[in-house]
């Protein structure tokens, strides 16, 4: 029947959590991904909230089920947060500080007028996002990318899914 965010209980957050991660190794995938909820803005309580509807029951999920696979973090990010400096640097500080994760599958939100991403401010930012998640010694993959994949390859992601604004999108694994 789906639920409402509001009804997303801690029991109800770590079960879904089991059942996504036991899809995603049932499945094979090279990496195991907790995902994330889109949210508008810079919101004051971004980081308590991940943390509590996701990164915990998705790590304690992690946890019983073994630790079969790296585990990433899925960050979606808005442009808002990844233009402020202070801000940005907290959401590193804690990607970063997070026990279990091995890496960020990065997804942000830009708004644009163009089907191009012609922000050079924006584009710098989500550089740096990406160099400083890679200093830390961490796996980045970057999804939903068209042609600002290619300026963004400069800062080293791992991998880049990449696709053209309305057809399928196809993964770059950009170390081999």
């Amino acid at each position: 029947d789906g639920f409402r965010t509001t009804e997303w209980t801690t029991e109800l957050a770590y079960q879904s959590a089991y059942e996504c991660l036991e899809f995603q190794i049932s499945c094979d995938f090279r990496y195991l991904v907790a995902p994330t909820r889109f949210r508008e803005g810079m919101p004051s309580d971004y980081i308590e909230s991940q943390t509590t509807l996701f990164v915990d029951p998705f790590i304690n999920a992690y946890i019983d089920l073994g630790k079969p696979k790296p585990l990433l973090l899925q960050i979606i990010l808005t442009d808002q947060m990844l233009k402020d400096k202070s801000y940005i640097t907290e959401v590193l500080n804690w990607v970063t500080g997070i026990q279990m994760i091995e890496g960020v599958y990065l997804i942000y939100q830009h708004t644009r007028t163009h089907k191009q991403v012609e922000d050079i401010e924006f584009l710098l930012s989500v550089n740096h996002f990406i160099k400083s998640i890679k200093e830390s010694g961490m796996v980045v993959v970057i999804g939903y990318m068209n042609t600002e994949s290619i300026p963004l390859m400069c800062a080293e992601p791992d991998i880049i899914t990449i696709g053209t604004y309305e057809d399928n999108i196809y993964f770059v694994n950009v170390t081999d």
